[in-house]
């Protein structure tokens, strides 16, 4: 499952990636397992942080994949999605949305393959 998009944030166009190492990253900051994703997402009152947390490892995900220097944190990234306009947030939140339903090839969803 991988998402990918650029977009204008931060003053530069930057590359985002929604994929395993964005993945990797949001629960490491977090302290969750991959398997509490689901439950973390869903309590949007109660973590207002979390769309902030996975931009914020979807940017270092594909800076650190390009072997760019990462030199922002979480809050200068909640500051970027604050400035930014309404299509930048809703194309970020469009690509995160469609990295998490994207089925594998050749595989359908509540069957075994093989």
């Amino acid at each position: 499952m991988m998402g990918r998009c650029e977009v204008v944030i931060g003053g530069k166009s930057r590359r985002v990636s929604f994929g395993q190492n964005a993945w990797y990253i949001f629960c490491k900051l977090n302290g969750i397992n991959i398997s509490d994703i689901g439950k973390y997402f869903a309590d949007v009152i109660h973590n207002p942080d979390s769309f902030r947390d996975i931009v914020f490892c979807g940017l270092k995900a594909a800076d650190l994949t390009a072997g760019n220097d990462v030199e922002y944190n979480q809050y200068v990234v909640g500051d970027w999605l604050d400035e930014a306009n309404d299509e930048v947030n809703a194309e970020l939140l469009q690509t995160l949305i469609e990295s998490r339903s994207q089925e594998k090839p050749g595989k359908k969803k509540g069957k075994a393959s093989g």
